[in-house]
């Protein structure tokens, strides 16, 4: 629950949690649950295309983890403190 605290907006954490409520593609992207919608037939071409530019920035690893780190920090503690269970 503490990493969905972090990246969901909390009246879209409380709708999803009291209410039950479902979000489509439009909804979800609307409350900040998801940074993109394309069509399923779209899927693969964006995915690959995304991924394609992602690489060519890709540089330096070191740095673009801490950049990460800085982004999603409340994420990454929440992450950091959970022990994997066996």
């Amino acid at each position: 629950m503490k990493l969905i605290r972090t990246k969901l907006p909390i009246a879209t954490l409380r709708d999803c949690i009291l209410q039950g409520r479902r979000y489509n593609a439009e909804e979800a992207f609307k409350a900040g649950m998801i940074d993109q919608a394309v069509q399923e037939s779209e899927l693969q071409k964006t995915t690959i295309s995304l991924g394609t530019k992602l690489a060519e920035k890709g540089g330096n690893r070191e740095i673009n983890t801490l950049l990460k780190q800085g982004i999603y920090k409340d994420a990454f503690s929440v992450l950091s403190s959970l022990k994997p269970s066996l």
